[in-house]
């Protein structure tokens, strides 16, 4: 009978079983894992870029607002590696000058007051969605892992 997990049965066709647990079975315990790890990164991908592309669109509804500038360098991206999936979500914060300062920064980290933001914008505009999604990103993993195994 094949090996079973990491280990080996043998019944033979009598009442009872033998299980065996041996380290020569972690080899394909070990192709195992790596399978399914493929497998929910490759399931994972799609529903982190759907996330991402959510917080941006997030921060966006509440970032400080003027002409529009620092709005419009708001940026998504997702990549799948060999060994893991990646997303950045943020502010191209060199296209955003006022003065000589780079102010992303500056609006993202200054309260009300001193600024006086209008119409439900607000500092802590990037934080503030991702601290939120916190729960949702341990969901992904969850869902992204489901059958895996199988």
């Amino acid at each position: 009978m094949a090996p079973l997990g990491f280990g080996s049965t043998n019944s033979g066709m009598k009442p009872k079983v033998r299980l065996t647990m041996d380290p020569k079975f972690l080899k394909q315990l070990d192709a195992r894992l790596k399978g399914a790890v493929n497998k929910a990164l490759d399931k994972a991908l799609p529903l982190l870029r759907k996330m991402a592309k959510e917080i941006k669109e997030e921060s966006q509804e509440i970032v400080p607002y003027r002409e529009g500038l620092l709005h419009d360098s708001a940026f998504y991206q997702v990549r799948r590696n060999k060994e893991s999936v990646v997303a950045q979500v943020g502010y191209h914060v060199e296209k955003v000058e006022n003065r000589g300062f780079y102010y992303a920064w500056i609006q993202h980290e200054t309260p009300d007051p001193p600024w006086q933001h209008t119409d439900g914008r607000r500092y802590r505009y990037l934080s503030e969605p991702i601290e939120r999604r916190e729960d949702d990103i341990d969901d992904l993993w969850a869902t992204a892992f489901e059958g895996v195994f199988g």
